[in-house]
């Protein structure tokens, strides 16, 4: 039997005509109700029976039919008045990760990828039984299409047993897995009452977690005041870029498509450049006249002769857009246009979840850098916008194999047909996932320079442990610990940052 469970009851409203005010009103903008509901089997937060798991839960149709902006499934009555021009189930996509009882706090320079650490279902309701995807086409799960609390889905628990934490996550999609755009469904609950002392490591953990990040964050604020005595603030020669509207700044179609959460919408405006479970795509992000005022802003930054921090561990040559004030317009771009596309593109990598940014420019010229080597970023989402200049040649991107991908063959192996090669459109941005092996072939003639923006989910990268401390008692870890900038431009590293982080957290545990 499955372990009984108090169900919350939410009403379910009336669909409005319009798929983005069906959503504003179901809180679809961010934030609000995710069209998902626990109903039975288990209780949030609490512990459950070893024995029995599975998640059931409820599909809110309104919030279905408006975030598609369609009209019907099966056997309904149209959301949007235009008839019934599509069908489709309503269904909902679960990633689900389990942790020991053990105090399991994860301090990885690269989290584990949802190869390893998690599993993937897609499961549906519909009037007739309907397959429920999950990776490599196992099928899993079963649609309770006559269950009396309306249209539910049950999902199996990946594992069973005493002493573990199960944290779930649940977005609403179409049959084929694409989000709708509403916002994600949490859920965390332990099997078993967990043991209090598993629950002081627990806490021990993630408060030594905590401490490396002040630690680190304390570093990086130390860098940036001595870039801040070292001259004068820099000042914009394009003022307006500092509060721009994004109007100003973004195509009209990805801005339309971003802003009303449309998946279908968003999903229409990528181009795959590279198949398989972690795809690469290209899709037109910034108007011309942003690519031109940015770039202009950055060579004159770079020819001022302030003191500037590199971008990252590998390029010398750009700078940290927070440095030029440029840092609240890329928290409004993150929020409003990179997070939406990027819970589309890549919700099992973190991108349902982003909460922070690490955006920087590059610079690719004879004389400078001209190449870069196969490495993976420091992100959970990459995006790759290029700035120009006009008639670079070569640096193309080349795009290998993601990290513990199936059938990848060897680790850092990569076959000659599977490598991709892209070149850069100034305007047009490259999203992929960041434990992508990427690099740039060698610069020939001119000058590219691109903004990049490392998307980053606390959430990612934390494990079932966590979130399940951070959601049910409050106890907060704050996130990975960062390591981005290690040094001054032409200095070289000041330090190496994997003996930093050691070295950090061998005085957490120290301290603590």
């Amino acid at each position: 039997a499955l372990a009984k469970a108090a169900a919350a009851a939410v009403a379910v409203a009336v669909a409005p005509a319009s798929a983005a005010a069906a959503l504003r009103a179901h809180g679809g903008g961010g934030g609000g109700a995710s069209g998902v509901q626990l109903v039975g089997s288990t209780a949030h937060c609490s512990a459950q029976d070893e024995t029995a798991l599975a998640l059931r839960l409820a599909l809110d149709r309104a919030v279905c039919a408006a975030a598609l902006g369609i009209v019907a499934f099966p056997n309904s009555s149209s959301a949007s008045g235009r008839g019934d021009e599509r069908r489709g189930p309503c269904c909902v996509r679960v990633s689900q990760r389990v942790g020991e009882d053990r105090g399991d706090v994860w301090q990885y320079d690269v989290p584990p990828t949802p190869f390893t650490a998690a599993e993937q279902t897609v499961a549906c309701v519909s009037d007739a039984p309907h397959a429920h995807r999950r990776a490599g086409d196992a099928l899993r799960g079963a649609a309770d299409s006559n269950d009396a609390a309306g249209d539910v889905v049950t999902v199996p628990a990946v594992r069973a047993g005493r002493g573990l934490y199960q944290y779930f996550t649940a977005l609403l999609c179409d049959e084929s897995g694409v989000p709708l755009g509403a916002p994600m469904a949490h859920f965390a609950y332990t099997t078993g009452a967990p043991t209090r002392a598993s629950e002081r490591a627990l806490r021990a953990a993630i408060q030594n977690k905590a401490a490396i990040a002040a630690r680190r964050e304390a570093l990086e604020e130390a860098d940036a005041r001595d870039a801040s005595d070292d001259g004068a603030a820099y000042r914009l020669r394009n003022a307006w870029l500092a509060d721009a509207p994004l109007e100003r700044l973004v195509q009209p179609s990805l801005l339309a498509a971003a802003r009303a959460r449309d998946g279908h919408a968003l999903r229409a405006l990528l181009r795959t450049l590279r198949d398989g479970p972690a795809p690469a795509y290209a899709f037109d992000v910034l108007l011309p006249e942003a690519s031109s005022a940015i770039t202009e802003e950055v060579d004159a930054a770079l020819a001022s002769g302030m003191r500037l921090r590199r971008p990252n561990s590998m390029n010398n040559y750009g700078l940290l857009l927070q440095e030029i004030g440029l840092a609240e317009v890329m928290q409004r771009l993150l929020a409003e246009v990179f997070s939406p596309m990027a819970l589309v593109a890549f919700p099992d990598w973190g991108g349902a979840s982003l909460d922070h940014t690490h955006a920087f420019t590059v610079r690719y010229a004879v004389g400078e850098d001209r190449l870069l080597d196969r490495h993976m970023d420091a992100s959970d989402v990459t995006l790759n916008v290029c700035l120009g200049e006009a008639g670079f040649e070569g640096a193309e991107l080349y795009l290998d194999s993601v990290r513990d991908e199936p059938d990848s063959g060897e680790p850092g192996a990569v076959a000659s047909d599977a490598r991709v090669n892209v070149t850069h459109t100034i305007g047009t941005g490259i999203m992929h996932v960041g434990q992508l092996w990427h690099g740039v072939h060698p610069l020939k003639a001119g000058v590219r320079q691109n903004l990049v923006a490392w998307l980053k989910s606390s959430r990612q990268r934390g494990s079932a442990a966590e979130a399940y401390a951070e959601m049910c008692h409050g106890i907060e870890g704050r996130g990975a610990v960062d390591i981005v900038t290690v040094g001054w431009r032409g200095e070289g590293a000041r330090v190496n940052p994997r003996e930093s982080e050691q070295e950090l957290r061998r005085r957490a545990r120290t301290s603590a």
